[in-house]
């Protein structure tokens, strides 16, 4: 009787439960953040449109784009990381999801690899000395 109860609570808990989407879908989206051309400019964000018109984005624009990306997508819990080596400076921003980092503006020996990756090491390896996170729950 215990087990069927149970199977009967699993079922319902499942049923009634969103499903996070695949994480790859994202990779496509990812990627092509990172084709455009790095331009810093800290005074204002530019939206997804504007990013790929203008072919030129900094860390926060593809962090900001790839969040509301996610979001429009159907993941939830999406957080921001601002990083900075200095405490007192603004230094970089990336995306957070299920502690795993996504940041479209670093690469390892030209290649892309902090996708779905380790937030620990990620930190470790850049060894910012200030870590801010906060929920991205849309906009831009």
């Amino acid at each position: 009787m215990f087990n069927i109860l149970n199977m009967i609570k699993n079922i319902l808990f499942s049923f009634f439960t969103k499903k996070e989407p695949d994480i790859d879908i994202v990779w496509p989206f990812f990627i092509e953040l990172t084709q455009t051309e790095y331009e810093a400019h800290p005074d204002y964000n530019l939206t997804e449109e504007e990013i790929f018109e203008l072919k030129k984005s900094d860390c926060e624009d593809r962090a900001m784009a790839l969040a509301k990306y996610m979001i429009d997508k159907g993941f939830t819990n999406i957080r921001i990381l601002q990083l900075s080596w200095e405490p007192d400076k603004p230094g970089h921003m990336a995306l957070l999801y299920n502690n795993k980092v996504f940041d479209a503006t670093a690469s390892k020996q030209g290649k892309y690899i902090y996708f779905n990756y380790d937030h620990d090491i990620y930190i470790q390896e850049f060894k910012f000395q200030r870590i801010i996170t906060s929920p991205y729950n849309g906009g831009n």
